[in-house]
């Protein structure tokens, strides 16, 4: 088991030195703060990456909440592609990708209003996130909320066999009903 903040995630390949995972995790936060300097909100890595159960070909699902941008979603990430060059040129990540860590960086740049509105990419972060930059407790906050909200709805997370999972936001909807979470 690994822990991360207050999750515990089991870690694929015992063997794995995690020194040069989170090297490679420092190497992203500090260039994220660089890139998005005070227009940044909160940072975290979430899906297989967080949770620690990773493969080879898995890549690295980042979630970037920055205050504002009149940019389209698409233009925000053409604007991280710049950030991601820096990223690959850095020794952490030539470590990462020779260890068989995820180390293609999967952009999701959300303005805080946004994020605010919980997509439902939102219902994942609540079980399998792992902050990296959060400096006014924003995005702890909103997941918190977000998982509040969830318990009071009675939503569960389901696992099929394959691994693969499902949510059930509301076990006892009625017909018309809606569920704001």
């Amino acid at each position: 088991m690994v822990e991360f903040g207050n999750m515990q995630t089991l870690e694929r390949g015992a063997n794995r030195d995690m020194t040069e995972w989170e090297g490679f995790l420092e190497t992203i936060r500090n260039l994220t703060v660089s890139f998005y300097r005070e227009n940044l909100v909160a940072a975290a890595i979430f899906g297989s990456a967080a949770r620690g159960d990773f493969r080879k070909e898995s890549d690295l699902d980042l979630l970037i909440v920055i205050r504002k941008s009149r940019d389209s979603i698409g233009k925000r990430i053409d604007d991280f592609m710049k950030m991601e060059r820096e990223i690959r040129k850095s020794p952490e990540f030539a470590l990462a990708k020779s260890h068989g860590f995820p180390h293609h960086v999967e952009p999701v740049i959300l303005t805080l209003e946004e994020f605010r509105q919980h997509p439902p990419l939102l219902l994942d972060l609540t079980t399998d996130a792992r902050t990296l930059v959060d400096g006014e407790d924003i995005f702890s906050s909103e997941i918190d909320l977000l998982k509040r909200r969830l318990e009071e709805t009675g939503a569960k997370k389901v696992f099929l066999r394959d691994g693969r999972w499902y949510w059930i936001l509301k076990p006892d909807i009625r017909w018309g009903e809606k569920v704001v979470l």
